[in-house]
């Protein structure tokens, strides 16, 4: 039997110029050549035997012929992209969940409703009393819940104390809860509120007030719960900027505890014997005793100056130099604090007058000297300078570091025998209204140091040993002076850190209060609004499971026909001038065409009268 096939392309198709690259069944890529024209050749396979594998030559692969392919139109190559992972199950959790949600959707069916023809007015009177009911339903429930969160507003002292001990456990650094607890908690948070977010149940008007309550709480004090605790905190936490200008501090009352501040003040050794130097007060002991004999005994230069305001503020000082030294030194504070109280009025006048003094010695000391006039009185005005200048280097500046000394002895420094005296190494232990006149003094020291360096003799090069060492124990002063002054005003800065820490610790009280109840609001509003809609959805099912029956039996007793008879019978006489009565019968069954000819014109009559009781005109069926 001879069989004929159409053969892949013959020898003829050598002679295309088109070669195309494609994949076929039996190997990856054949390479094949497209002909002209398609030449069907009738070929026979009797007598072809298959050779089998031992009759090939030995080191010679096997040789596939390409598949045949079927002639006909020729289409575009395409290239077929293999995935090594397409039999492999899918590794995301939400491929099935898809799925399956494809699969159990359903299309909602409409169930029949039956209209029940009702008067139209009734209709409309029921729905506006309904909806009155919801708005004075409504408005109560909010008057309830303003009056509980007004209730709930007022501060619980055990609360508050509860979290300022917390929130100072939390500033030192000893936690009840690990960082995995606190991390934890945030995320809780965070999940709550998304969720909230995802059910709808707070509007964007009720967000924003919740948001605005908020950034209240962040620019308002302190809670009026919390006020009376404010109160009693350190007068330093009221001070905007800490200054050697600063205001005075009041002592702490008794009722609170007293943050203090170790205080190292080792370069004002280097400055007492500085002063007390060959080139200064060229005192080898203690140059103090000399100091202080100066008001008892005044020096022949100062004695036609008596009541200049040098004079007078080197009184005010070794006023405040002795109201340092009699002040009970640290570490007992509360002794100390007690005498503060009670000298506290004196202490305030004494420094405001060394204020006002030395602001009024620093701007006569920088006017410029006179330029016009005799020459006498130019000598004159350079004398009082100069005198000026010797009683701030010799007297004022002196004084103000003796004042120094002590005051910062009220932190418990000790005192060394040396000549002159000088103080320990230890650290003092401060309060914010001890260390206050350590920083006052040093702020006098600075004003009046600036203006003796500022007429300090240019150096130059022939200058002699005296005046060149002059200038380096000024310098070296200067020096120490500003190394001193920043730690004392990092001590104050602390103390105020420390005591504001109550004020702040109540202001995140606060705010975290005004958050949980926004977010408590949130919570509820969405609960309610849930509810409210279970309870519509309830009351809908409800009026079509149980109302409709009872409202079309309560028809039937009163009028003797079922409410859709009525319907059916309307609906054609509405349509139809001159319906027809059989065909009507035949649509309410159980009825003859006598009962249906007398409900028509009942319907006319009784739709007619209502029109006509209503002062409208009544459509014109009611007459066919």
């Amino acid at each position: 039997m001879v069989s004929t096939r159409r053969s892949a392309p013959t020898q003829a198709d050598n002679d295309s110029e088109t070669t195309v690259e494609t994949f076929g069944r039996a190997t990856h890529k054949t390479r094949q050549r497209v002909a002209r024209r398609p030449v069907t050749q009738s070929m026979t396979t009797r007598g072809i035997r298959k050779r089998s594998p031992g009759e090939r030559k030995p080191g010679k692969p096997p040789v596939s012929s390409p598949a045949a392919r079927r002639l006909g139109k020729r289409s575009a190559s395409r290239t077929v992209e293999h995935d090594e992972y397409e039999d492999e199950a899918p590794n995301s959790p939400g491929y099935f969940k898809t799925i399956n949600d494809k699969a159990a959707w359903r299309p909602k069916t409409k169930g029949k409703t039956f209209v029940v023809c009702e008067d139209d007015g009734t209709a409309e009177e029921q729905l506006l009393q309904e909806s009155q009911d919801r708005e004075r339903n409504s408005s109560e429930e909010q008057k309830d819940s303003s009056n509980r969160n007004g209730h709930a507003n007022l501060p619980d002292a055990s609360h508050d104390e509860n979290v300022s001990q917390n929130e100072e456990e939390r500033e030192r650094g000893v936690g009840t809860g690990t960082d995995e607890e606190y991390v934890g908690g945030r995320e809780d948070e965070d999940q709550d509120d998304v969720d909230n977010r995802s059910q709808g149940g707070v509007e964007d008007g009720e967000s924003s007030s919740s948001e605005d309550d908020v950034q209240e709480v962040t620019g308002s004090a302190i809670v009026p719960g919390n006020s009376s605790h404010i109160h009693n905190l350190e007068a330093v936490a009221c001070i905007d900027v800490i200054s050697t200008t600063m205001a005075y501090i009041e002592p702490e009352p008794r009722d609170i505890g007293v943050p203090t501040f170790n205080l190292k003040c080792d370069g004002l050794n280097t400055m007492i014997t500085t002063i007390g130097s060959r080139h200064w007060m060229n005192q080898k002991g203690e140059w103090a005793d000399i100091l202080l004999q100066i008001k008892d005994k005044p020096h022949k230069e100062s004695a036609g100056t008596k009541s200049d305001n040098c004079t007078r503020l080197f009184e005010q000082i070794i006023t405040l130099w002795r109201n340092c030294k009699d002040m009970p030194k640290a570490p007992p504070l509360n002794t100390q604090v007690e005498f503060l109280r009670q000298h506290s009025p004196d202490i305030r006048q004494n420094l405001d007058a060394v204020h006002s003094l030395t602001g009024k010695i620093k701007s006569e000391a920088s006017k410029p000297l006179r330029l016009r006039g005799t020459s006498k009185q130019k000598q004159d005005a350079k004398r009082k300078r100069r005198n000026l200048l010797k009683c701030m280097r010799e007297m004022l500046v002196p004084a103000l570091v003796l004042a120094l000394k002590e005051a910062l002895l009220l932190g418990g420094f000790s005192r060394l025998g040396t000549k002159p005296e000088t103080i320990g190494s230890i650290h003092g232990q401060f309060t914010a209204c001890t260390l206050q006149f350590a920083l006052r003094i040093v702020g006098f020291i600075e004003q009046l140091y600036g203006v003796v360096l500022t007429h300090l003799i240019p150096e130059t090069e022939n200058e002699s040993t005296v005046t060149w060492t002059q200038r380096q124990n000024w310098l070296t002063f200067a020096a120490h002076l500003q190394v001193l002054k920043p730690r004392i005003i990092g001590g104050m800065e602390e103390l105020k850190r420390l005591a504001e820490a109550p004020i702040r610790n109540a202001r995140w009280q606060e705010q975290a209060r005004r958050i949980q109840e926004a977010r408590e609001e949130a919570d509820r509003t969405t609960r309610e609004k849930a509810d409210e809609q279970l309870m519509l959805f309830v009351a809908s099912t409800q009026r079509r499971s149980g109302d409709p029956v009872k409202e079309r039996d309560d028809y039937y007793d009163k009028h003797g026909w079922r409410l859709w008879e009525d319907e059916v019978i309307l609906g054609v006489i509405r349509r139809t001038e001159y319906p027809n009565l059989v065909v009507l019968a035949r649509q309410v069954p159980g009825r003859n065409i006598a009962e249906v000819i007398s409900r028509v014109q009942e319907l006319r009559e009784a739709i007619k009268a209502k029109y006509e009781a209503a002062g409208i005109a009544p459509p014109k069926w009611c007459y066919w």
